[in-house]
């Protein structure tokens, strides 16, 4: 928790302080994400343990499948949690893959989906781990469309990066929200209430891996209404 060194000093110097300063704020998240974890587990766990308690002591036929039902939910909180604990160790970005087709192989499993291509017929190709990246998108896709029901996934390149987004027509997120609903356990509409749809870490998740593939996770709303999820990956030059 020290500020920031300033950006001073020759063109490699500076390079240097800003890869600190970078280095700094992420080490800096990752444990404030971690202490927000914890306690928010800690939240999490303790009402169904309570039921657990009360019900064991008027053990009954009845009562024997709402504790069923609490360990459910008890596991469920547990793998999200281990879920999001593995989520930065994906693989190196090794392999080559093609943006476009992942698009199509995501859509295929979501009927309905549209694929939008700004350069159609030109290999949009990043170094990922295929594995990881199909993941986030099958996340990202699956989130929109919890909340519209027209998705379309666009891909665009750029000289230096590729990114490839998700675009829904729902209500978006509050704009003092969006910085945010990346941070683990975290959900917009304010509620603990996991009936809401599941319990905060989807998003966290999915940031994380696309982190530790070395690319960028931005959310934004659209201007025509819905929410735009876009990754950002340093893309490899057409052979």
């Amino acid at each position: 928790h020290v500020a920031p060194l300033d950006e001073t000093g020759s063109h490699p110097a500076r390079g240097l302080i800003r890869a600190i300063n970078t280095m700094q704020q992420r080490i800096k998240t990752y444990v404030e994400d971690y202490e927000y974890l914890a306690v928010a587990l800690a939240h999490d766990l303790r009402t169904p343990l309570t039921r657990i308690r009360l019900r064991c002591e008027m053990i009954g036929e009845e009562a024997g499948g709402k504790i069923v039902s609490d360990v459910h939910d008890i596991e469920e909180i547990v793998n999200s949690v281990l879920e999001f604990a593995r989520s930065g160790n994906a693989a190196p970005a090794s392999e080559m893959v093609d943006l476009a087709a992942l698009a199509e192989a995501t859509a295929e499993d979501f009927p309905g989906i549209e694929v939008a291509e700004e350069e159609r017929g030109l290999p949009l190709l990043v170094s990922s781990d295929p594995t990881g990246l199909k993941r986030c998108l099958y996340n990202l896709t699956q989130n929109a469309l919890r909340y519209g029901d027209r998705v379309r996934i666009v891909l665009r390149g750029g000289p230096e990066d590729a990114t490839i987004a998700v675009e829904d027509n729902g209500p978006g997120i509050a704009a003092s929200e969006l910085p945010q609903v990346l941070r683990p356990f975290y959900r917009g509409e304010g509620s603990r209430n996991r009936a809401s749809g599941g319990i905060g870490l989807g998003l966290a998740i999915t940031n994380r891996i696309v982190q530790s593939l070395g690319g960028q996770l931005e959310l934004e709303n659209r201007p025509e209404g819905g929410l735009r999820a876009t990754i950002r990956l340093p893309r490899l030059a057409a052979a």
